[in-house]
This record gives structure tokens, sequence and C-alpha cells, in this order.
């Protein structure tokens, strides 16, 4: 009875660990590209600093620019080659890495 408590639990919650996860390592590698503009330490131009960003305000955000809610032609074309899972992984990764511009 336990188990099936712990089931419907997760069920409804949501799965969580790492087989659920975002995928860290093709984001770190798909980040590369955005690093040649966003950087961690200050804004440049009008290119805001994505390090330690909020997941989910980063899916979103890459979501709008793919779906013309946003737009930037850049930002726009980049987003459009990114498949769900990519933007996941690109926000995943993101979120965990450090802003450095108040240091």
């Amino acid at each position: 009875m336990r188990a099936f408590h712990a089931f419907i639990f997760l069920a409804v919650t949501g799965f969580s660990g790492a087989a659920w996860s975002a995928d860290l390592e093709l984001g770190e590698y798909l980040a590369q590209s955005c690093l040649g503009c966003h950087q961690a330490k200050e804004i440049v131009g009008t290119i805001p600093i994505i390090h330690g960003l909020d997941e989910e305000y980063f899916i979103e955000a890459m979501y709008d620019y793919r779906d013309g809610f946003r737009e930037n032609n850049v930002m726009m074309s980049v987003a459009s080659s990114l498949s769900d899972e990519d933007v996941e992984a690109l926000a995943a990764w993101f979120a965990i890495q450090e802003d450095l511009s108040s240091q």
C-alpha cells in the first residue's frame, strides 16, 4: 500500500531524479555558442547576463523568441534552431552558473 501511495505522490507532484532532469552536459555543450555574446561579468550593449537566470524564465524567454513574441533577429534564429530538450538543458546549465556581475 505504501508503494502505491508513493507512486501516486510522484505522479501528482512530478517525477524527480537524474533520469528526469535536464541534461547538464548537453547544456554545457550548447552554452559554448551562447558565451560568445552573453558574458558572466558584464552586460555588453543590450546583451543581458544569463548566468544564474531562473530556469522557467529562461525557457519562457526562449519559447517567446522562437514563437515571435520577443523580437531580436539573432535570438529568434538561435531559439528556432533548438529543440525543447536543448532549451531545457541550456536553462538548467545557466541556472547553476554564477552571475559574476556584482563581484
